[in-house]
């Protein structure tokens, strides 16, 4: 999937590019991607043929999509697993996982930054799964500079998956706090796990922490306060813009980021 755009603002259609690869990133086989389709809630989609190795048959696969426009945001959807034959190290975070996703950004220069979440939108409803706030805000991060940025602690309020959070580590956050409620935490460690084991918090370090808005918050002050398409309901807002407060009140320099797409009339309350 790809999102928050409409045909016409595009000039052609993009060219994909697709490979099948292990967790660790080898290379395992080999993708044949169709051209893409447009749909009526603005997102593209593709039909991808998979060639895979025998010798990979029972393993845990991933397949990584790209595209040479940079206005378009890859949000990869996997709803499958390839094996595995033995117990999979997520099993131990009880829940049950309905796909594993991939973000990939540039990052000048530097090599890509690629976060890879699972989503359990099967047993945590909306908290369960990655929505387009959060791959427009960690984009927009990728984008700035980041002189600082180890120097950086941060926040993130209704993680949900935690992408948002887990990639600021990969941008070199020196510290980020993720939080949610406490029935969601169990996605967003698994995650942090998950992009552990392929080496993306080397340069940052992840806390995940319960934060139920107007109840309980993380402790310390913050540099950044991010949230993305974590409120939907009027009846919260009152109890957003609490713990917004609270948290920015602790350090004179903090500043919120908030990335949105508007989907409810009774929202310009809040903005």
């Amino acid at each position: 999937e790809f999102g928050l755009f409409v045909e016409t603002n595009l000039e052609r259609s993009p060219c994909l590019a697709a490979c099948l690869v292990e967790l660790d990133g080898t290379i395992a086989g080999s993708c044949d991607a169709t051209r893409v389709e447009f749909s009526e809630h603005g997102r593209l989609t593709t039909t991808v043929k998979l060639d895979i190795p025998t010798s990979q048959q029972r393993k845990l696969l991933q397949l990584r999509l790209s595209t040479d426009q940079p206005d378009i945001v890859p949000v990869l959807t996997l709803p499958f697993n390839v094996g595995p034959s033995s117990q999979p190290f997520y099993a131990d975070f009880g829940v049950q996982f309905t796909c594993c996703r991939e973000l990939r950004f540039s990052v000048g220069e530097n090599s890509p930054l690629a976060v890879r979440m699972f989503e359990a939108s099967g047993s945590l409803g909306i908290a369960g799964k990655l929505w387009d706030g959060g791959a427009v805000l960690l984009k927009y991060l990728a984008s700035q500079p980041h002189d600082q940025r180890a120097s950086f602690r941060a926040v993130e309020l209704g993680a949900g998956t935690g992408a948002l959070g887990i990639g600021c580590c990969g941008l070199g956050f020196g510290h980020v706090v993720i939080t949610d409620l406490e029935e969601v935490l169990c996605q967003i460690r698994a995650n942090v796990a998950l992009n552990e084991r392929i080496g993306l918090l080397r340069n940052g370090q992840a806390t995940v922490a319960d934060c139920t808005w107007g109840r309980t918050a993380p402790d310390g002050a913050f540099d950044l306060i991010l949230f993305a398409d974590c409120v939907y309901d009027p009846d919260f807002y009152g109890d957003l813009l609490s713990a917004l407060l609270g948290l920015a009140k602790r350090s004179q320099s903090a500043r919120v980021l908030w990335a949105h797409r508007h989907r409810n009339p009774e929202e310009v309350g809040i903005v």
